[in-house]
């Protein structure tokens, strides 16, 4: 039986960056890389940008606030090193919560202070997507 779940995603984006470099600044190997350019599978068309992306998750819960805070564990202490790399390379900062909401389960979405604060002085994009099953 499928249940309601969780993916929280920090991701950087930007023109050309060294991902590598980004990982050892931040001491976090990602879920995923690739660079502007290189081909996307066997599909014949290329990256329009690099990424840099950390995923938490799926996390069962039905309160976005478990995700948050899974994130926070990681990124909270880095939001100054996060800000120089952003500054140094260019990069959009987003933060992305895929929800899948299934047996009509649907979680509560709401944001404490201390996270909005985190995601304004980054300066990233808050990006939520939701599937229902």
């Amino acid at each position: 039986m499928e249940k309601t779940n969780i993916i929280v995603e920090l991701a950087l984006k930007g023109d050309k960056f060294d991902v590598q470099e980004i990982t050892n600044e931040l001491g976090i190997v990602p879920a995923q890389t690739w660079n502007r350019g290189e081909g996307i599978r066997q599909t014949g068309r290329k990256y329009k940008y690099t990424l840099w992306e950390y995923d938490i998750g799926p996390i069962y819960t039905l309160d976005i606030r478990v995700a948050v805070k899974q994130l926070e564990k990681l990124f909270l202490n880095k939001a100054d090193k996060l800000c120089e790399l952003k500054r140094k390379y260019n990069l959009d900062i987003y933060i992305e919560f895929v929800i899948r909401i299934a047996q009509n389960q649907i979680p509560g979405i709401s944001f404490e202070p201390r996270f909005i604060k985190f995601v304004n002085k980054i300066g990233a994009v808050i990006d939520i997507d939701m599937y229902v099953y």
